[in-house]
This record gives C-alpha cells, sequence and structure tokens, in this order.
C-alpha cells in the first residue's frame, strides 16, 4: 500500500475516515497499522460499544515507524511495522476473541483504537477476513447520514447464522458486477452494514447492492444481497431537509475543541480564531435545503471535537456553506459574519 493509496482511502472511507482531503502537497493519512502483509484502517463504526483494555490479548508487534512524522513522499510503499499514528516503539495487540489477521488494537492520541483487516494478499474468502462465525446477534442496515440509526435489521438466529455464513464463504474479488438481463447496469446503490457481536461491537462495512460487493472487496451471493435489498425496501422515507437551520445549535460548535481553515492555497489546516467566533457567526437561523447538485467548494472549515469533527465546505463563488460532515446534505448561504471571519484569517 502506498501513500497515494492511503490518500484516496482517506477520501472513501466515508463512514469516518481519519484526516481530510489533502491539498497541495499536504499527506493527510488515513489511520492505519500494517504487519505481516497485512493492511489494517481504524474502525469507523459509529455503533456497538468501543474497544476496552479488557480486550486486549498479547502483544503482537511494535510499530516501527510513524507516517504521520516520518516525513515520507506521496509514492513511498508502507512496509511491515508502519503506522500512520501510533507512536514508534508502541505496542500492537492481538485481541483475545478474535484472530489478529481480523483485528488489532493500539493507543495513540490517549485512546484506544480498534483496527480492521483492509487487505490480506492471502485471503481468498470472507472467512479470511472476517472473524466472525457464531458471533454475530445481528445485521443492521444503517442511516446513510451518520449512521447511527437503525433502519431495517435481521435478528433470528437461524437466519442470522444462514447470511453471515454467506459471507464468509464468498469469494474476495469475485467475479465483478451483477449485468441485469437488459444489459445495462443500473446506477451504484450503497448501503451501510452493521453486524452486531455478542461482545457489544459491532463490524460496519459499506455494501454495494449493484455489485453484490462487501467492503473491502467480498463478493457475496444472491441471497445476501436480495436480504438485504428487502431491508433497503422497507425502510422507513428520509426525513425532508429542514426549511432553516441553526448550524451553531445543529452541531453544538460552541462545545469544540479548536477550529481550523483549510486553504487550497495554503499547506494544510491552519489554526483559527476562537470557536466561540466561528460559533458565534453561525448561530443564525438560515434557509437551507438538500444537496442535490455536484460537490463544489474550495475553503474547509473544520470543528474539532474530543470525539468527531464537523466539516463545512465553502464555495466563495455561490457564498454556499455545505455541511461535508456529518453527511446531512444540507447547504446553506454563509452568513456575513462568517464571510467577515475568512476574510481576517
Amino acid at each position: 500500500m502506498n501513500v497515494r493509496f492511503l490518500l484516496a482511502l482517506t477520501l472513501t472511507l466515508s463512514l469516518g475516515a481519519c484526516g481530510f482531503a489533502p491539498f497541495g502537497g499536504v499527506i493527510d493519512y488515513v489511520d492505519f497499522v500494517k504487519w505481516s502483509g497485512i493492511e489494517y484502517t481504524a474502525s469507523f463504526a459509529s455503533v456497538g460499544r468501543p474497544l476496552a483494555d479488557a480486550d486486549l490479548g498479547r502483544e503482537y508487534f511494535r510499530v516501527k515507524q510513524t507516517l504521520a512524522t516520518a516525513g515520507r513522499g506521496i509514492s513511498y510503499q508502507t512496509q511491515d511495522g508502519d503506522a500512520a499514528f501510533v507512536p514508534t516503539g508502541e505496542p500492537v495487540y492481538a485481541l483475545r476473541d478474535y484472530a489478529p489477521t481480523f483485528r488489532l488494537g493500539a493507543r495513540h492520541d490517549g485512546r484506544l483504537v480498534l483496527y480492521e483487516v483492509l487487505t490480506n494478499p492471502a485471503a481468498t474468502r470472507g472467512r479470511d477476513l472476517f472473524d466472525i462465525e457464531g458471533k454475530v446477534t445481528s445485521i443492521e442496515v444503517l442511516d446513510q447520514k451518520r449512521n447511527t440509526t437503525v433502519i431495517g435489521h435481521i435478528d433470528e438466529p437461524a437466519r442470522v447464522g444462514q447470511l453471515v455464513e454467506l459471507v464468509l464463504d464468498a469469494t474476495v474479488g469475485g467475479p465483478g458486477p451483477i449485468v441485469p438481463s437488459t444489459g445495462v447496469r443500473p446506477p451504484p446503490q450503497f448501503v451501510t452494514l452493521a453486524f452486531q457481536l455478542r461482545d457489544g461491537t459491532a463490524v460496519v462495512r459499506g455494501f454495494d447492492l449493484t455489485t453484490s460487493t462487501l467492503t473491502p472487496n467480498i463478493t457475496v451471493p444472491n441471497p445476501f444481497r436480495e436480504a438485504v435489498a428487502t431491508l433497503v425496501a422497507s425502510a422507513p422515507t428520509p426525513t425532508p431537509a429542514p426549511a432553516h437551520v441553526d448550524l451553531a445549535v445543529r452541531y453544538d460548535l460552541a462545545r469544540a475543541l479548536s477550529v481550523q481553515v483549510k486553504r487550497p492555497d495554503r499547506p494544510g489546516p491552519q489554526p483559527a480564531r476562537s470557536v466561540a467566533e466561528w460559533s458565534s457567526a453561525l448561530d443564525v437561523e438560515m434557509p437551507s435545503r438538500r444537496d442535490d447538485g455536484p460537490q463544489t467548494g474550495d475553503i474547509v472549515v473544520i470543528f474539532s471535537f474530543p470525539d468527531h469533527y464537523v466539516s463545512l465546505v465553502y464555495d466563495r463563488s455561490t457564498s454556499l456553506i455545505r455541511v461535508a460532515v456529518p453527511d446531512d446534505e444540507l447547504i446553506v448561504t454563509a452568513t456575513d459574519a462568517f464571510r467577515s471571519l475568512l476574510d481576517r484569517e
């Protein structure tokens, strides 16, 4: 895996990728570790309990190099023992109830992080990637905005067991997209699935109903796809966009720890003025609508919280603000106060 792939992964792991889209030559890594040729990324699960010290088993390896501080170029090929953010010399642990080819745990920035396999060159079947046989209590479809609300689920034990076996026996890679009898391939349809486990944790993966592919690259049989499609078809209709929205109140921006601004003409995110000023600039009821067009914008304002961030993308040509994270698909017109802060930064 090279650095360019890590950048692409940062943009495609929607469900909470670590790091931000790069501007210029700045490298923003996805949170990963690598050992024995297997690449693991931090779990972006927004459901299930977090990893705890009691889950940790034996030390599996120690980090040899922290790429976020190593100054490697974009063409660097990652090696065993590399990590994005886990400090050099820190241990990475196997987990008590799972194969180390599936899950690991490590600490950085004062927290314990769960890592799950992204790629394993030796994997040919789903069970080579997922150690979940006999451990799944339910399979859920999550909402596409925050990935925290269950909009459909299967929890009948025999049915869950059958579907899990389909995943475990499925081919890694697989034959490619499903083409209907008309010969016309439908547009992609992605959903987020959560496999709730007996220990209270969850495995969250994207699933492409068009190709019947489960992230990272498992092509599952049609019965699994049909079961998921049935859940999606019976899901409630999404709530329409509010007529007006106060971004500061909706996302509790006054409680953010810091604000950073990323511009295309400057390297990396730059610390901004006080949280209170930025929150106040957005503390007004603004007409809102759904983002139904191409995603545009050149300035990103990031409100950082202890466990998440809120990212607003501003388009100077239209004065529109798009809520990029969380993915609420909301667009508002920037306030004069917001534009004034950007001019002063």
